[in-house]
């Protein structure tokens, strides 16, 4: 594994936070840890080491907001490539101040579309013991 790919899965996600069924304390995890959550895989309380998954609604919101993020960075992608290639073509024709100008406007959208973005509410989430998980249906 690269080193991008290990900072990329010790990244914390900071726009959920995960409470133990067990010992009620409330944690932020990585991106590696809510990708396996999302796949119903337990992961393991950084408090007590219970291991834990997330169900039913819970996991429906998660997966949601999970999905909606990951929609939003390409976004940005787009219009960031976008803006890069008719600000280089312009700044060829007509003069860098103007592909300045426009790499200027550029930042000010993304940094619009950002400031949007983080004004989601931070949700915690309930997370129920994989032992009782596999035996009930519901959440607990």
């Amino acid at each position: 594994m690269s080193e991008d790919e290990n900072a990329i899965e010790q990244t914390i996600y900071e726009d959920a936070s995960f409470e133990c069924s067990a010992c009620k304390s409330v944690d932020q995890y990585t991106y590696a840890d809510v990708t396996s959550l999302l796949s119903e895989e337990p992961i393991v309380c950084k408090s007590c080491g219970v291991s834990q998954v997330i169900r039913g609604e819970g996991a429906d919101e998660l997966s949601t907001k999970f999905n909606k993020a990951a929609k939003f960075g390409k976004l940005v992608f787009v219009i960031a490539i976008v803006f890069f290639s008719v600000s280089a073509v312009l700044g060829l024709i007509y003069g860098v101040h103007v592909s300045l100008g426009i790499m200027g406007v550029s930042m000010m959208i993304c940094y619009g579309i950002f400031q949007h973005q983080q004004s989601e509410p931070h949700e915690t989430f309930a997370l129920c013991s994989a032992a009782v998980a596999g035996t009930t249906t519901e959440t607990v």
